[in-house]
């Protein structure tokens, strides 16, 4: 495995996974035993204070990976930690994997809402598309609509006009209605318009 110096631990590099090694010594706490001098300066009644506990080093050290997480071993009066690295090499090993399956499954689960994202994705575009086209249709049906009632209006207008003869300004107003009700008719495309021109002023 790759072990190389970070920035403020060692770092084991198993499985594409970073592990990080701290060499530990605990401390054995005792009651603080004042020195002599410290007894002698209290007798005569100067101001004095010192700690409630001493910490001493226990000679015992410890190996801890994560911070333990990852695995820990402990000097021992029958096995010093030289003689347990194998086991911690065991222990490192399996927080490794831990990881791996861990990110594994988390791919898996990211893959998966990814893939309902996208199903819904389609069937909102889908449902966009289905609303779009309605839209279309009712504004044809009502400029369909819109263009048979102009229609329906001018053959009353030419029917009311029919025992007399019409003027020049009818006759125009027959002929300019009928071709606007075909540019509004969706059922006759093509029509094309003076009110189609965009116009910059």
């Amino acid at each position: 495995y790759s072990v190389q110096q970070g920035k403020h631990r060692v770092e084991i590099l198993m499985f594409g996974h970073v592990l990080h090694l701290r060499l530990f010594e605990a401390s054995l706490r005792s009651q603080y035993e004042p020195t002599a001098k410290e007894l002698a300066a209290q007798a005569k009644g100067e101001w004095s204070y010192w700690a409630k506990w001493q910490f001493t080093p226990s000679g015992r050290l410890q190996v801890l990976v994560n911070e333990g997480y990852g695995g820990k071993i402990v000097d021992s009066d029958s096995r010093p930690v030289e003689f347990q690295l194998n086991k911690l090499v065991g222990l490192m090993a399996t927080r490794a994997v831990e990881f791996l399956v861990r990110n594994e499954r988390q791919a898996i689960e990211d893959a998966e809402r990814q893939r309902v994202r996208e199903v819904a994705l389609e069937r909102k575009r889908r449902q966009d598309a289905e609303k779009q086209r309605l839209a279309k249709l009712e504004v044809d049906a009502q400029n369909w609509r819109r263009a048979q009632v102009i229609r329906e209006y001018l053959n009353a207008l030419e029917e009311s006009a029919e025992r007399h003869e019409h003027s020049m300004e009818q006759l125009e107003l027959l002929r300019w209605g009928r071709a606007k009700a075909d540019w509004i008719d969706p059922l006759k495309p093509g029509v094309v318009d003076v009110l189609d021109e965009e116009i910059v002023i």
